[in-house]
């Protein structure tokens, strides 16, 4: 599958050197096949802000699809990228559905995950040069290469979705339900109509004490 995303309409640039203010238009994301990266194009850009959109398939994102954590679909990604001398900070979300089993059914049941990504990209080939990929004191902050024609949000997306996986998974239409609400027939209650008196022993405990 080949995809071609997306342009961002009318770019108005904010300068924040007026001399500077003029119309930014890119495409953000260009993938052609598979295994590719989320990128956004920063090779000429100047300072300012722009507003991002891209949306990719699961299917086209190797590092997304390896997590086996049920994504599928289209990923889609939206904020602002403000560009300040070297700096590229990306305050955005993600959104992507996810297949999940239900904890109280063992159905399973889609999802829309959502998370928030907020990143600071730093150009620093000192840094690079010493081996350094991230600033040990900020895991939010990366360190890239100045010749580098793209900003990779690969690695932020694929954990931002991760973590946005609750650590529950309840389909909608069990939540505020107990088990025994769902499933009467198997609730404690019913189970001590049994007649089967092997279980009468097992009644009389206290399990409080």
């Amino acid at each position: 599958m080949k995809r071609l995303w997306l342009p961002v309409l009318n770019l108005e640039k904010n300068s924040l050197h007026s001399q500077n203010k003029c119309q930014f238009d890119e495409y953000f994301l260009i993938n052609h096949g598979t295994n590719q990266m989320l990128k956004i194009k920063k090779q000429g850009m100047a300072d300012g802000e722009y507003d991002i959109s891209i949306v990719e398939g699961v299917e086209n994102i190797q590092d997304i699809k390896d997590t086996n954590a049920g994504f599928f679909g289209d990923i889609l990604i939206k904020g602002k990228l403000s560009k300040i001398d070297n700096r590229y900070i990306f305050n955005g979300f993600v959104e992507c559905h996810a297949n999940l089993i239900c904890d109280i059914s063992g159905e399973e049941y889609v999802e829309l995950i959502r998370a928030e990504i907020q990143t600071v990209f730093i150009e620093n080939e000192k840094l690079l040069n010493s081996g350094s990929t991230r600033f040990s004191k900020n895991l939010d902050e990366v360190i890239i290469h100045e010749k580098d024609e793209y900003i990779d949000l690969t690695d932020e997306v694929r954990d931002a979705l991760c973590l946005g996986i609750p650590m529950r998974h309840i389909s909608p239409k069990y939540i505020g339900k107990s088990f025994s609400d769902c499933f009467p027939e198997h609730s404690a209650d019913n189970i001590q109509k049994d007649d089967d008196d092997r279980w009468e022993k097992l009644r009389s405990l206290d399990l409080q004490n």
